[in-house]
């Protein structure tokens, strides 16, 4: 969870240099961790299986908004590496 965190922090730098804005604060990793953990038993769904076939649906997309937030960080000389592992775990 750690590296997709990380990520996430990449990304939203990437977005927010676009659009010459101060990247805000971050959620710490740990209040994400406890809201998954917590999440299922209050949702009225199988949250793993919504989001497993939800990603699945939309994989192609989220291949391409990681490749442009990766292009447009290097650019800009923001990390990118999170963003980089991650998109390279995906399946092609």
């Amino acid at each position: 969870m750690r590296g997709a965190t990380a990520a996430v922090r990449e990304a939203v730098a990437v977005v927010s240099a676009q659009h010459g804005l101060r990247a805000p604060v971050s959620v710490p990793s740990w209040v994400v961790g406890l809201a998954l953990r917590v999440l299922p038993w209050l949702l009225p769904f199988n949250l793993r299986s919504y989001l497993e076939t939800h990603l699945t649906k939309v994989s192609a997309q989220t291949r391409l908004m990681l490749d442009g937030w990766i292009a447009e960080g290097a650019a800009r000389t923001l990390p990118v590496g999170h963003l980089s592992a991650l998109r390279d775990s995906l399946p092609a």
